[in-house]
């Protein structure tokens, strides 16, 4: 083949390439406004169907109180979805993390441990966390992340099974997981848990299931750090996190079997988290 030959040839190849990557956007953005409009579909039609009957004959305040509560309930679930797609917006056009400051990840696990009590008490799980260290990071976010993490991982333990926040150095970064026993998580899923409204278990409601962004929005978190996510078998358990800067200070890992189960005394929830403990209706 001539060298001018050969210069089409990689110029072709390169062309195709960038179709294929304008076909897999296009895909991907029509699959997007699908999910988007699936999500808002099913509280929009309560939110109608709850205020027509109200509006149908005459209703007691009680009622009426009703009513209202229910639909303020499917408001608040509306806000935190359009928060969270704006979040991945920013997230997606590069915005980087601020408000960055050395944070001991430790203290943080503890707070995520705590916020998921309910949850934890719910399922018949136990959490705890091992290790310590520092990392430079936006401390609001990574509480969210590890909020997230603990909320899929409790999702997927039997009860009386206990979940580990692991917090250890890794290659100059610090890697900031969760590890729960269970069932090897399949290769496909492993490709696509950190997607946008990914649910691997499309039988749960929607009220167990949440939105499906818990996991992308790890994700994100991760790349407004300059990190990444990762997910791995470790012996009889799945491990998930994802990676954040190293601190100055000197990183420390505690054994496993040193660190006591941490309590469970009250904690606040952390600002646009995705996780909410669960609620009756």
């Amino acid at each position: 083949m001539t060298p001018e030959g050969t210069e089409l040839t990689g110029l072709v190849r390169a062309f195709n390439h960038a179709l294929d990557r304008l076909e897999d956007a296009y895909a991907q953005l029509q699959a997007f406004n699908a999910n988007v409009a699936h999500e808002l579909r099913t509280p929009l039609a309560s939110l109608v169907t709850g205020t027509q009957v109200a509006l149908s004959s005459p209703r007691s305040r009680e009622d009426l109180h009703e009513v209202l509560t229910s639909n303020l309930e499917e408001l608040q679930l509306l806000n935190a979805l359009v928060n969270d797609m704006l979040f991945l917006s920013r997230a997606d056009r590069g915005d980087r993390a601020e408000g960055l400051e050395e944070v001991a990840l430790g203290a943080e696990a503890d707070k995520a441990i705590r916020y998921c009590d309910a949850l934890l008490q719910e399922a018949g799980v136990a959490a705890e966390r091992s290790g310590d260290a520092a990392a430079v990071c936006n401390p609001p976010l990574v509480l969210r992340a590890l909020v997230n993490l603990l909320t899929n991982a409790i999702r997927h333990t039997r009860a009386g099974d206990t979940i580990r926040v692991l917090t250890e150095p890794d290659h100059g970064l610090i890697a900031l997981s969760v590890l729960n026993p269970g069932p090897e998580i399949p290769t496909q899923v492993r490709t696509q848990m950190f997607d946008r409204f990914y649910r691997a278990d499309t039988s749960r409601a929607r009220s167990q299931a949440g939105h499906g962004l818990g996991l992308a929005i790890v994700a994100a978190v991760a790349r407004m750090h300059g990190g990444t996510v990762f997910v791995e078998r470790l012996g009889k358990a799945n491990r998930v996190g994802l990676t954040l800067p190293a601190g100055d200070s000197q990183t420390t890992v505690a054994p496993v079997e040193s660190l006591p189960a941490v309590g469970t005394a009250p904690a606040t929830q952390p600002p646009n988290s995705t996780a909410r403990p669960a609620r009756s209706r």
